[in-house]
Formats: structure tokens, sequence, C-alpha cells
């Protein structure tokens, strides 16, 4: 569990606190509302590829995945989903796209953003593809 003592962010020392994202098992095939109100690290992942883990970010987990899978979030990843037919009105499931979060504070969530990328990079052996400039230190 990531805690938060003193405005510091403390994470496991185990090197597979990350595993949250690259455990398929954990992958959903929808996103959170965009009121969801939790922030953390959150993961967009495509099974099918060879590399499928596309994108890892932080933040409002119900507003970032939002902003993504509308493709209103100005960025490559937002531009490569909003082009992805959605099951759904609300653009919650988008064809073949799964995600995956993982709850912690916003202070531990910027401090750890690069951290779950390298950790990805790591335990999969691939920079996800979306990850242009690496994360929050």
């Amino acid at each position: 569990m990531t805690t938060v003592t003193g405005g510091a962010c403390r994470m496991p020392r185990s090197a597979n606190y990350c595993l949250g994202l690259t455990d398929k098992s954990q992958y959903k095939p929808k996103r959170p509302a965009r009121d969801y109100g939790v922030e953390g690290i959150y993961a967009i992942i495509k099974p099918k590829l060879k590399k499928p883990i596309l994108y890892v970010g932080r933040g409002d987990i119900g507003e970032r995945l939002y902003k993504h899978f509308m493709g209103s979030d100005e960025q490559d990843i937002g531009e490569y989903l909003g082009k992805i037919k959605g099951i759904d009105d609300g653009r919650y499931q988008l064809t073949g796209i799964k995600v995956t979060w993982i709850p912690m504070s916003n202070v531990c969530n910027r401090a750890r953003e690069n951290d779950f990328i390298t950790c990805v990079m790591n335990a999969l052996g691939y920079h996800p593809r979306f990850n242009l400039v690496a994360g929050s230190k």
C-alpha cells in the first residue's frame, strides 16, 4: 500500500509494486465514470498487441481516462483512442481496449508516474508506446 507521511510518498520496498498494471487479471473492459473522483496511476491496454500497454498516466482517474477515450486530451494517446469505435454512446468501452488503475494519493501519483513507466519497461521489456515524454518526478 502507498502511504503519505509529512507530504512525502512512501512506496513499498518491493520492486513489484507496479505489477497491478501488468497483471492481466486486473484489466477492466470499461473506464470509470468521469466523476469517479479517485486519484492514482492508470494504464491503457490493447491486449492483442505484442506490446499491450499503450500508455501509463496519473491524476484523477475518471477525468483523465474520459479525456483520453473522447480524444480530447491533446495527446497522441487521445488521438489514437479517438479513432477507435466506441461500444457505447458514452465511450466507456472502446473496441479492443482495456484499462487498469491503482488508486493512490495525488502526492504519490505525481512522484511515482515515472517509476511505474520504468517498472513496466523492466517487467515487460518495452516502453509504453504513447508515453513520449518521461513521467512526472
